[in-house]
């Protein structure tokens, strides 16, 4: 192991103590993450791994952490072998497969050495353990609810677990455990009620329709200016831009009187993002005069 990867574990091992949600923070707002990568660093961390950091319990099956202060729904306990082995027994759907295996017909599903039932694949020889219908929602559970797996969705699962295990209609199991998850439904929710659909509005003549936007902070020329304000028609493409010391919106209203409505005269309608600089108060109003929308 490297020093740098050493270093990437340890501190992986540690944020994995904790439960925490990744929220998104804009970057005017929130400069700590660079200021942190522009600390001036004497060399990489050749600190060995503290034996005090809770590691992961990788015993039998993929349960996430051991320790148990995680808010809901809490991952299931691991399968052992022998608990794998008695829900084979006792399933009906693999004492079907079994007395196939014992008439020797041609079939796919044979016992290994420890005499669990599971699956060969033809091209590959790749084993899958054979999940009896007991235990399939336990291990859904053990592959989805874990800290280190992070919910994921229903193409990751599947191509996770298909490497290992295997029953019948699976995908549809498990587009059925992912829609009845809390959190994921939650964040769907959240998702579905901030889109939009998307439409398109192709211009009808030109100077119809005006594009604007700020290009900025640039290096500050000889007269101090640091900002482009940009002027395009979406038809013709005619685009005039402004040099500006500042971005307020009486020196924004201003350079569009100047270069554009001087010129060109008052469009019918101007598009721009949500930027404070030209979605406010003053703006709107220079722009109810000209009878601009």
């Amino acid at each position: 192991m490297t020093t740098a990867s050493g270093s990437l574990l340890r501190w992986r091992l540690r944020l994995a103590e904790f439960y925490f949600k990744v929220k998104y923070t804009k970057g005017a707002n929130h400069h700590v993450p660079d200021a942190l990568s522009r600390i001036p660093t004497s060399g990489l961390d050749h600190k060995e791994l503290d034996d005090d950091i809770p590691c992961f319990l990788l015993a039998q099956a993929a349960r996430g952490m051991d320790d148990n202060n995680f808010s809901e729904p809490v991952p299931p306990s691991p399968i052992t072998a022998e608990e794998l082995l008695r829900a084979q027994g006792a399933d009906g759907g693999c004492k079907q497969l079994r007395g196939v295996i014992d008439s020797e017909k041609p079939t796919r599903f044979v016992l290994d050495e420890e005499g669990r039932l599971v699956s060969r694949q033809p091209k590959t020889d790749v084993m899958q353990v054979y999940i009896p219908e007991a235990l399939r929602a336990r291990v859904m559970g053990l592959e989805h609810y874990p800290t280190s797996k992070g919910h994921p969705g229903v193409q990751c699962m599947y191509a996770a677990m298909k490497r290992c295990f295997y029953w019948e209609s699976m995908i549809v199991h498990l587009y059925d455990f992912v829609r009845q998850c809390p959190p994921c439904a939650k964040n769907r929710l959240q998702e579905r009620r901030h889109a939009s659909p998307m439409t398109l509005f192709p211009p009808q003549e030109p100077l119809n329709e005006v594009r604007i936007d700020i290009l900025g902070p640039l290096l500050n020329t000889v007269d101090g200016n640091r900002y482009v304000f940009v002027m395009s028609d979406r038809f013709s493409k005619l685009t005039r831009t402004v040099a500006l010391r500042r971005i307020t919106a009486v020196t924004v209203a201003s350079a569009f009187l100047t270069s554009w409505v001087a010129a060109n005269g008052a469009p019918d309608c101007v598009l721009s993002d949500q930027g404070r600089k030209m979605d406010n108060s003053f703006f709107r109003a220079v722009m109810k005069m000209l009878g601009t929308r």
